[in-house]
C-alpha cells in the first residue's frame, strides 16, 4: 500500500504525519513532521512523490508555489490513496486567500454536501451572488469590493424599495462603503438622516444587517448579498411589515488584504463596538443611532478543527444571542431566545446542522457586535457557519448556512411584529425611566457566572472517516443565570474637567447615546470614588468631593446599561483586554495611591441632574 501524490514540478510538496495543527502554512508544515518519500520522479511538468509502506493512519500533504495559494488537506490512509495538486495561481490584485486547508476527502464528500442545486430550486436562486458567476478567476477569490458594489447596483436598477447610501471612504484604500435600505417608504432623494427619520416613525420593526466585520469570513458578505437579491425577489413581501438595511462588509480594506484586522489600526474592529476606535466601526454604530433597530444581525464565521484526529460534533452554523445577561430586561432575552430556537428549526429544515455557538447561548459583555447591539436594547444575533482558512470551498453550503437563519430572523420579526415592537420600546423605556432612581436593591452585574438551562443534538462525526458515530448526540448549552460580582447601579458618573483624554472620552460617550453636562469650578459635590487595588476595585465612602476646575456629569438618562458598560472599571473581568471600559480604553488612569478620576453618585436625579 502508498500514498501516491502528483502536483506541479514548481510547487513544494510533502507530507507529514499527523494532522496540521496551526493556522497558518508555515506553521503546519514543520520539518520535523516531514516523511521522506520512497521515490520521486518527474515527467511533463509534473511530479510523482511515492511513500510505501506506510501505517495506516493520519497524515497530511502540504503544497506551496511562489504566485500561488497555500493548500494543506488531511488525508485518512486506510489503503491505496492517490492524490493529484492544483494549486490556484493568485493575480495578485488582492481578495485572494492565500493558505487554504481542507477536511479529509471522505469528510467532504460526506458531510459537506455542497452544489447549488442541492437544496432545491427555491434556494438555487441564491446562488447569483458575485462568487457564483462564471468565468470569475482564482478559485479561492472572495467577491470583490468592486464586484460587490457593482451586484448591489444593478439589483437597484430594478427595484423601487431598494435605495444605497455611502457611508464613506475606507481609511486605507478609499472603497465606498454602502449601506442598502429596503423600505416601502418613498425615501427617493433623501440623506440617510431624512430616510432614518422616516423609518423610526413608520410603526415597523426595523432590521439592521451587517457582515464581515473579519474579512477572512467572507460567506459572511455573500449571504447578505444572497439576502439582497431575496428581497428584490419573492422574500420581498417582508417589506409590508418591516424595514431592513444591511451593511455588506464592513472591513473593505482587510477584504483587500484578505486579513481578519483593520490593516489601518491592526486591530480586531469585532472588539472595538465600545472603544470605537475604528472609523468603520463609528460608522455602524452611527448608522445605529439613527435608525435604533428593534433586531440586528451579525454575520460572521469562525475557524473549525480540521486538526480533529477524533470525533467531533459537526455543526453548519451557529447562532448566538446578544441580550442574555442580567444586566437585560429578562423579556429580550426571552424573546431572542425564541428567536434563536425558531431560525435553528429553519436551517436543520434544509439539512443544516444548527445549534448555539460555543455552547453559549448568549453573551455578557459589549465590546463584540452582536453583544454590544444587545446591551443597546435591540434583539441581536450572532451567525458563525464554519469557513475561516477554507477560500472557497463548500461555499453554497456556507451562504444558504448565513441565509437560513438571517431570513428566519427576518420571518420571526414578520410574524411577531406587534410583539415585538411593544416589548422592545416598553423595555427602552422602562430603562430609561428607572436609571436616574437611585435604589441600592438595583445590581448591575459585573462578573456573569452560567449554567446549564438546556440540550441540543448534533451529530457525532468521526472527523478522518466522515462517519456518523451518533446521529443525536446531546450537548447542554448555558446561559447567563448567575450574577458573580454586582454593585448598585449609578445614576450618574462624574469625571474632573481637564484630563488629557477629555476629548476622546466626550467622544466614546456620545456614540452610544450618552449625554454630559458641566459642573462649574470650584463645585461640590457627595460623590463615590473608584480604587483600584491589587485585588480589583474598591470605592470609598461617600464624601464632598471639590473640582476647583469644574467636572463632567454624564447622568445615567440613557435607554439600556450601556454607560454602566464603559464607565465601570471592573465590569467583565474575564475579558480583560477588551476595551470596554474607559480605562481599559487608556482614557482614564490610576494615580500612584489607585484612585481613579472617576466618581458615582448615588441618589436619584432631579430632572436629570445631580
Amino acid at each position: 500500500m502508498a500514498i501516491t501524490i502528483t502536483a506541479p514540478a514548481e510547487a513544494a510538496c510533502g507530507l507529514y504525519a499527523g494532522v496540521p495543527e496551526k493556522r497558518d502554512y508555515a506553521s503546519c508544515v514543520k520539518p520535523e513532521n516531514a516523511i521522506t518519500p520512497t521515490a520521486v520522479t518527474t515527467k511533463d511538468g509534473i511530479t510523482t512523490y511515492s511513500y510505501e509502506g506506510l501505517e495506516q493512519g493520519l497524515y497530511f500533504y502540504g503544497a506551496a508555489q511562489e504566485g500561488y495559494n497555500s493548500l494543506c488537506q488531511t488525508i485518512n490512509y486506510t489503503g491505496n490513496t492517490q492524490l493529484h495538486i492544483e494549486l490556484d495561481k493568485l493575480a495578485g490584485d488582492g481578495f485572494e486567500a492565500g493558505f487554504v486547508m481542507q477536511y479529509t476527502r471522505e469528510f467532504l464528500e460526506k458531510q459537506l454536501v455542497s452544489h447549488k442545486d442541492a437544496w432545491g430550486t427555491e434556494y438555487a436562486k441564491l446562488f447569483c451572488t458575485p462568487q457564483f458567476m462564471p468565468g470569475r478567476s482564482g478559485r479561492h477569490k472572495q467577491t470583490t469590493n468592486e464586484e460587490m458594489l457593482d451586484f448591489v447596483k444593478k439589483l437597484a436598477e430594478n427595484n423601487p424599495y431598494m435605495h444605497i447610501f455611502c457611508l464613506g471612504k475606507s481609511p486605507k484604500y478609499g472603497y465606498d462603503m454602502p449601506l442598502v435600505l429596503f423600505t416601502r417608504e418613498n425615501v427617493e432623494g433623501k440623506t440617510l438622516e431624512q430616510a432614518a427619520e422616516v423609518i423610526r416613525e413608520n410603526g415597523k420593526p426595523t432590521i439592521q444587517y451587517n457582515a464581515q466585520c473579519h474579512s477572512t469570513e467572507p460567506a459572511s458578505t455573500e449571504g447578505a448579498l444572497a439576502m439582497m437579491a431575496s428581497l428584490c425577489g419573492d422574500f420581498g413581501k417582508v417589506l409590508d411589515t418591516v424595514d431592513i438595511y444591511i451593511i455588506p462588509r464592513i472591513n473593505l480594506d482587510g477584504a483587500y488584504e484578505v486579513i481578519r484586522k483593520s490593516p489601518t489600526t491592526g486591530e480586531d474592529m469585532n472588539r472595538d463596538y465600545l472603544y470605537t476606535h475604528n472609523v468603520e466601526i463609528q460608522r455602524v454604530i452611527s448608522v445605529y443611532n439613527l435608525f435604533r433597530p428593534e433586531v440586528c444581525i451579525d454575520g460572521h464565521e469562525k475557524y473549525h478543527r480540521f486538526n480533529c484526529a477524533g470525533e467531533e460534533v459537526c455543526t453548519d452554523v451557529g447562532v448566538q444571542t446578544g441580550a442574555g445577561a442580567l444586566n437585560h430586561p429578562a423579556e429580550m432575552t426571552e424573546m431572542t431566545m425564541k428567536m434563536a430556537l425558531s431560525a435553528q428549526g429553519k436551517a436543520r429544515s434544509l439539512g443544516l446542522r444548527s445549534n448555539f455557538f460555543s455552547n453559549l447561548a448568549s453573551a455578557a459583555g459589549g465590546a463584540a457586535g452582536s453583544s454590544y447591539f444587545g446591551t443597546r436594547n435591540s434583539l441581536s444575533f450572532l451567525i458563525e457557519t464554519q469557513g475561516i482558512n477554507w477560500g472557497m470551498s463548500c461555499i453554497e453550503r456556507r451562504v444558504l448556512s448565513q441565509y437560513a437563519i438571517a431570513s428566519a430572523l427576518i420571518e420571526y420579526t414578520v410574524e411577531h411584529s406587534a410583539e415585538m415592537m411593544a416589548m422592545v420600546h416598553a423595555s427602552r423605556d422602562f430603562m430609561k425611566k428607572s436609571n436616574p432612581i437611585y435604589l441600592e436593591e438595583k445590581l448591575f452585574v459585573l462578573e456573569h457566572g452560567s449554567t446549564v438551562t438546556g440540550t441540543w443534538y448534533s451529530p457525532l462525526v468521526h472527523v478522518p472517516s466522515g462517519e456518523v458515530v451518533e446521529e443525536n448526540h446531546a450537548i447542554e448549552h448555558k446561559e447567563h443565570t448567575e450574577a458573580l460580582a454586582t454593585r448598585p447601579r449609578a445614576t450618574a458618573y462624574v469625571i474632573p474637567v481637564g484630563l488629557a483624554q477629555e476629548t476622546e472620552i466626550l467622544r466614546v460617550t456620545g456614540i452610544h447615546g450618552a449625554e454630559y453636562y458641566v459642573l462649574p469650578a470650584g463645585s461640590i459635590v457627595n460623590l463615590k470614588q473608584y480604587v483600584k487595588t491589587d485585588d480589583g476595585f474598591t470605592i470609598t465612602e461617600e464624601q464632598p468631593i471639590t473640582f476647583e476646575n469644574g467636572a463632567l456629569v454624564f447622568p445615567n438618562t440613557v435607554d439600556s446599561a450601556v454607560l454602566n458598560v464603559i464607565m465601570e472599571p471592573d465590569f467583565n473581568p474575564g475579558n480583560p483586554e477588551r476595551k470596554m471600559c474607559l480605562l481599559r480604553m487608556g482614557l482614564i488612569e490610576a494615580d500612584e495611591a489607585g484612585m481613579l478620576p472617576l466618581y458615582r453618585y448615588c441618589h436619584t436625579l432631579e430632572n436629570g441632574k445631580l
